[in-house]
């Protein structure tokens, strides 16, 4: 009886442990609540987000994205990676192009 009681303390303590871990050493676990700023995040600013960002893939804006929009954006950013205009995307231009999609994502930049 005596075992099952420390058996049962320490795995008390251990998952104690291991859930102060996840609350305080990882913050970004909480949820989608804060920005990456640690600000709260309003729904309002979600949608408008969210808009800005369709609006962006909608060119012609009739409120559908088409299969044309889709691709354009995709060779547009294709285009903008290519740093050489070769026509071919190297491991250092998708590492630069990552870089800068996490920058602007860091801004605030709804694209």
């Amino acid at each position: 009886m005596r075992n099952a009681l420390w058996f049962l303390a320490g795995g008390v303590i251990v998952g104690g442990a291991v859930a102060a871990f996840f609350l305080f050493m990882h913050p970004h676990h909480r949820g989608h609540e804060q920005a990456r700023n640690g600000e709260p995040i309003t729904r309002e600013q979600v949608v408008a987000r969210s808009a800005a960002h369709f609006a962006k893939l909608d060119s012609d804006g009739d409120g559908a994205i088409t299969r044309a929009e889709w691709e354009a954006l995709r060779l547009a950013r294709f285009d903008a990676a290519d740093s050489n205009k070769d026509g071919v995307l190297s491991k250092d231009e998708m590492r630069a192009a990552h870089k800068a999609m996490k920058d602007a994502g860091e801004k605030g930049d709804p694209s």
